[in-house]
């Protein structure tokens, strides 16, 4: 099996935020720009495994050339899956955070 790791070409862009979109329809445009894509040659589950490795492995080459010392990342609360992923990924937790949010639409009704 081959699995390639490479960043997105301008072919991919449509079928990329087709995905994402269906993914994150609160994303926008914007926040979507960057991205890398995989290639894997066979689509049975038994070989997506290291994939996640390798794509942090990737991206992490980026900003560390830049001259960067560190990279963030975030998971949801309750995905206990993804926290597990990030910390044999090299992640560790520095914090926990709520979101909150006001509806200001109804101020002053």
């Amino acid at each position: 099996m081959t699995i390639t790791i490479r960043q997105m070409a301008a072919p991919d862009r449509a079928a990329w935020a087709q995905m994402r979109a269906a993914l994150w329809p609160d994303e926008s445009a914007q926040e979507q720009a960057h991205a890398l894509i995989v290639e894997p040659a066979s689509t049975s589950p038994e070989h997506a495994l290291g994939i996640g490795a390798r794509l942090i492995a990737h991206v992490s080459a980026f900003p560390a050339a830049g001259g960067f010392a560190e990279m963030g990342s975030d998971a949801e609360l309750e995905n206990h899956a993804s926290h597990a992923g990030h910390r044999s990924w090299g992640f560790r937790e520095t914090e926990r955070v709520v979101y909150f949010r006001k509806d200001l639409g109804e101020v002053g009704r």
